[in-house]
């Protein structure tokens, strides 16, 4: 009897000790498992590429939120323009596992965009223009860029088109983004390039004008030098009057030069003020040294 007691005492330990540890156990693994799977979720510059291929900006806010919560931010931000994209967040969300959803983050979100894309989510035509467009102004689209609609790539077009160059192509996209989603589409159709031909001529005007006024420095400074006026003056940067006033004060009284800058002073005419820095002053400055 004694012997049976001593036996069944051990094998209700042993049994004890064995649902103890198969107790801890899953609780072991699960904590194995939580601090595996947290080396393993994307990185924050995997985030933010995501974020980015969507052409959304990446706030604190979002590259903060756990795993899960981030990837179904994904899917809501990622659009109907989007379904390939957005049925994968959807099923990496509802129905995939920790890793699923870090797969799509890291990986998945690109992939389906890409295909997105080449499905002709948008039209191809519509595709087409928006890139010609673009080309205009030296904006190289994203994925993302050309399967918005026309109203949405005409406000990222005018983001797009910076500096003098492409002051009318930015001008006639804020006007058609104002005017509505038709008139986008056709801006984009034919709009952008009567605008960006308007920047062309703008340009080579610009161009002229620009060697126009070199030139026309360049001789000013020529007549200045006759009565020692240095090149770096600030004069120069003034108006041909300027010059022939500070040319007459600077001539010896008496000489050529000093009667015909104060005809030229007296005559208040812009064109006899230009004749007198042209040729006019080296006429004169020629018979005194005659």
């Amino acid at each position: 009897m004694l012997r049976t007691r001593v036996l069944s005492r051990a094998l209700f330990t042993a049994t004890a000790l064995a649902l103890t540890a198969a107790t801890a156990a899953p609780a072991l693994a699960t904590t194995v498992t939580s601090e595996v799977r947290a080396a393993d979720e994307s990185t924050q510059a995997e985030r933010v590429a995501a974020l980015t291929a969507l052409g959304l900006f990446a706030d604190p806010e979002s590259l903060a939120l756990p795993e899960k919560d981030f990837e179904f931010r994904l899917w809501v931000l990622s659009g109907p323009q989007l379904p390939e994209t957005r049925s994968a967040a959807y099923n990496a969300y509802y129905y995939g596992t920790d890793g699923d959803r870090t797969a799509f983050i890291r990986v998945g979100v690109h992939e389906k965009l890409a295909v997105d894309v080449q499905n002709g989510s948008v039209e191809l035509q519509a595709r087409d223009a928006r890139k010609r467009a673009a080309e205009l102004i030296k904006f190289v689209p994203r994925l993302i860029d050309v399967v918005v609609d026309d109203s949405e790539f005409t406000f990222r077009f005018w983001q797009h088109a910076t500096g003098i160059d492409n002051a009318e192509v930015k001008a006639a996209a804020a006007e058609a983004h104002r005017a509505g989603p038709e008139a986008c589409t056709e801006f984009l159709r034919a709009g952008v390039y009567a605008a960006h031909e308007r920047d062309i001529q703008a340009a080579i005007e610009r161009a002229k004008a620009e060697a126009e006024a070199r030139r026309w420095r360049e001789i000013k400074v020529r007549a200045g030098a006759v009565v020692g006026i240095p090149a770096d003056s600030t004069v120069y940067n003034l108006d041909d009057e300027a010059l022939v006033q500070e040319i007459f004060m600077r001539a010896r009284e008496g000489t050529h030069v000093w009667s015909a800058a104060y005809r030229a002073v007296l005559s208040r005419d812009p064109v006899v003020y230009r004749q007198f820095i042209e040729t006019g002053i080296h006429e004169a400055n020629a018979r005194d040294h005659a």
